[in-house]
């Protein structure tokens, strides 16, 4: 027998309610698939991961005038 699989594995559901709300999650093969919350890709079935702000993104902070 198959056991039926959930859309949110049950080892991040905690991982979910410690993130703030302005983390998404991405595919890491598909990047037009983001969620708010971690789970799998609905094309590929891979995890979803924590999308990261790249060094320059993030070490900008100046504003120009």
């Amino acid at each position: 027998m198959i056991a039926a699989i959930t859309r949110v594995p049950p080892r991040w559901s905690s991982a979910a309610a410690a993130t703030s709300a302005a983390t998404q999650f991405v595919c890491p093969m598909h990047g037009q698939i983001v969620r708010d919350v971690p789970g799998i890709c609905s094309i590929c079935g891979m995890a979803l991961e924590p999308r990261v702000a790249a060094a320059a993104e993030a070490a900008n902070t100046a504003v120009r005038s």
